[in-house]
């Protein structure tokens, strides 16, 4: 029989699943619509909501960055708990297994950066995965050129509205793989949105928003690696 911390908490982990596998989300988008989702569990009381907040910090303490509610939120309830109240509710396995997971979300959250504006959904090196993850597969498909722009911009057209910084990585991601698949002979006529898009690119319109000033810089040398290979 599963135990009722083990079912919180892996519910929280499938909700989570969910959301980022199922609804191709972002991490910290996902995290945040089960967070909101759990609400009801939390509301029934200290135990549940401690146990939610357990598989909310293990998770946030993966992201690139988290807002300073998120963060202030998960210490909150991680620190300000009755210990001996919690420990009633477990087995002595239970327990301790609680306390060494606790305990690690403590010991890394601070070192976690606090995102800068609400609407992000994606940071670089995960927006890049996502991004490289659904190019590669396209690829072996051995789609058209064409199709292959109408596919990732579809799929990525909400990011594509979300952010400069989060269009930037998509159409210079996307220009990078069909310059390496097809090469330089690629009729720029197909890619004109693209090509377009590299020539006007202006570093300062990604500025306060996601990402930090190394990741804006490598971004810029990408650019600049395109803008030496197609003008």
């Amino acid at each position: 029989m599963i135990s009722k911390y083990t079912e919180i908490i892996d519910d929280f982990y499938d909700g989570f699943d969910f959301w980022k596998n199922e609804m191709k989300m972002s991490k910290c988008e996902s995290l945040a619509i089960v967070i909101d989702e759990s609400q009801r569990i939390i509301n029934k009381g200290i135990f549940q909501r401690t146990c939610i907040y357990l598989a909310y910090g293990e998770i946030a303490i993966t992201l690139e960055k988290i807002s300073i509610n998120a963060k202030r939120s998960i210490i909150k309830n991680l620190t300000e708990i009755n210990l001996e109240d919690v420990k009633k509710e477990l087995t002595q396995e239970e327990f301790e297994d609680f306390e060494n997971r606790r305990r690690k979300i403590l010991e890394k959250i601070d070192a976690i950066e606090v995102k800068n504006i609400a609407r992000v959904c994606w940071y670089y090196n995960e927006f890049n995965e996502a991004i490289n993850e659904f190019l590669n597969v396209e690829l072996k498909k051995q789609q058209t050129i064409e199709k292959l722009v109408e596919l990732t911009l579809s799929r990525f057209k909400r990011d594509c509205k979300n952010t400069n910084s989060e269009k930037s990585i998509v159409y210079i991601t996307l220009i990078e793989h069909i310059l390496e698949e097809y090469g330089l002979k690629v009729d720029k006529t197909v890619i004109s949105g693209l090509v377009q898009f590299i020539k006007e690119f202006k570093v300062e319109n990604i500025y306060n928003e996601q990402l930090n000033e190394n990741e804006i810089q490598i971004l810029l040398s990408r650019v600049n690696r395109l803008k030496e290979k197609l003008f």
